[in-house]
């Protein structure tokens, strides 16, 4: 499983955990939720673009921070040559964070060797 679809799945983990999304947060889970659909179309940059202007910087809420943990880890390699070993780190990072904070996430990890 890929990068995009498993960011797909962590917003719905987010979701699932955290039910009384604010709109914004909503919109945000949606946009992860998408990333797959970026990825068919060639243009990650739209997906990038799109999830920063949801993002609101006096937010400082668990849903938002946790949403943003999520995103970050998308675009890790949208810049760069994919870094196998470097993603599969930053997913283990955000897999305790995530727990940390009550998202269930499954305990196999994902093979996350490309997008």
């Amino acid at each position: 499983m890929g990068v995009c679809k498993v960011v797909k799945e962590l917003a719905g983990a987010v979701s699932l955990a955290k039910p009384d999304l604010q709109p914004r947060h909503r919109l945000q889970v949606e946009l992860l939720r998408l990333m797959p659909l970026y990825l068919e179309v060639w243009d990650l940059s739209l997906w990038e673009s799109a999830f920063q202007q949801t993002i609101d910087d006096d937010d400082k809420s668990e849903t938002a921070l946790l949403l943003l943990e999520v995103f970050d880890f998308g675009r890790l390699n949208m810049y760069g040559a994919f870094q196998v070993a470097q993603t599969r780190e930053a997913y283990a990072a955000l897999r305790a964070y995530l727990l940390a904070h009550g998202v269930a996430v499954a305990a196999k990890a994902p093979d996350l060797g490309d997008f």
